[in-house]
């Protein structure tokens, strides 16, 4: 499984995150890697969640940042803090009343109130070009 519990932080799950997706980018003052809104409401999730936020009170948010080979999403809440490592051979997205964020069997299914067709968008067309396929994950089966 791909779900960390990240604080405090663990050096050793930092590098398997960077072995499965890569290095961080460059961050400074003016650059991120984030995809999207800063604090998407996770609305619901699969099982392999559950071990991470049994026992969870208040409010979950999770905020996407992209890494050379894919995903990671970023848990936050009230006593919490994980990760989880979507590489894009697993990744599927989809944008209905939810952003639906799918890989190896599980999901998140997270709203917020910014648009987030861009996020989506600029996912499936990373996810493309690692994958050599211009057409891979865009259009009506990709999940805008």
């Amino acid at each position: 499984m791909r779900i960390f519990a990240t604080h405090p932080s663990k050096e050793e799950v930092d590098q398997e995150i960077e072995a499965l997706l890569g290095p961080r980018g460059l961050r400074g003052p003016w650059t991120s890697d984030r995809v999207g809104p800063a604090r998407m409401e996770v609305k619901d999730f699969s099982s392999g969640f559950f071990e991470l936020l049994l026992g969870q009170n208040g409010p979950l948010r999770a905020s996407l940042h992209k890494r050379p080979k894919g995903i990671l999403v970023e848990l936050r809440g009230p006593e919490l803090q994980g990760s989880w490592a979507v590489p894009y051979h697993e990744l599927s997205v989809f944008k209905a009343e939810f952003l639906s964020i799918h890989g190896a069997g599980q999901f998140l299914k997270l709203t917020s109130d910014a648009d987030v067709h861009g996020a989506v968008r600029t996912l499936l067309e990373d996810k493309a070009a690692f994958l050599g396929d211009p057409r891979s994950g865009l259009g009506s089966a990709g999940g805008l």
